[in-house]
């Protein structure tokens, strides 16, 4: 016999799935980069702040794809902008390793924490140094970035840099007071792999900055 009961909880049920549904679908629009889809689904009252069974949100699929326009509907309709995935990343982490400088530097204006890190010890910094996106780097240093923080095998921003051959980055981070002679967990500087890679440039710029073996 159905109950009033029963048809509470079949409709209370039935709402529930359908926010689901239109939260699910939100952070897939923001992957697609789907402007129009987005803004359907926000007027119809997705929650900006929705995530996927990764928990990366929809401002998070939006960032490290470069979607400007989208990061900032999500932004002016109440995105969280320091939630975390399950492996602790961050819309401005996402956006910093894809070197999306316009991205980035809305993500600071509306409150990213420049210092955040993953779970790997990981921050926005050492991203976009080993990717070479030297004003990524320059414009997250203005904001306050630790450029001696270290990752979970304590390398620097400034050996990602070394180690991928990128001299502008690394001479931006040394003229920041990046520490020329800091040591991974192996007790190894910037300065051997670089030698071992054959980056001439790059051993000749730590060496002139103090480097030793």
């Amino acid at each position: 016999m159905v109950t009033v009961t029963t048809i509470t909880v079949l409709v209370a049920w039935t709402g529930l799935s359908v926010a689901q549904d239109k939260n699910q679908a939100l952070v897939g629009a923001a992957a697609r980069m789907d402007l129009n889809e987005a803004q359907t689904l926000l007027g119809e009252g997705a929650d900006v702040n929705a995530k996927d069974r990764n928990d990366r949100s929809a401002l998070m699929m939006a960032s490290v794809r470069g979607a400007l326009d989208m990061v900032r509907l999500l932004l002016e309709k109440g995105a969280d902008v320091n939630a975390t995935s399950k492996n602790g990343e961050t819309a401005l982490l996402s956006a910093s390793g894809r070197g999306g400088f316009e991205v980035v530097k809305l993500l600071l204006e509306n409150g990213a924490d420049v210092r955040a890190r993953d779970k790997k010890n990981q921050t926005a910094l050492m991203l976009p140094s080993w990717a070479g996106h030297v004003e990524v780097v320059r414009l997250l240093i203005e904001k306050g970035a630790e450029v001696n923080a270290r990752d979970e095998n304590e390398r620097t921003a400034l050996m990602w840099a070394a180690e991928q051959g990128h001299l502008e980055v690394l001479t931006l981070l040394l003229e920041q007071g990046a520490d020329a002679n800091a040591k991974d967990k192996n007790g190894e500087t910037a300065l051997p792999e670089a030698s071992r890679k054959g980056l001439a440039e790059i051993v000749k710029l730590l060496k002139a900055h103090g480097a030793k073996e």
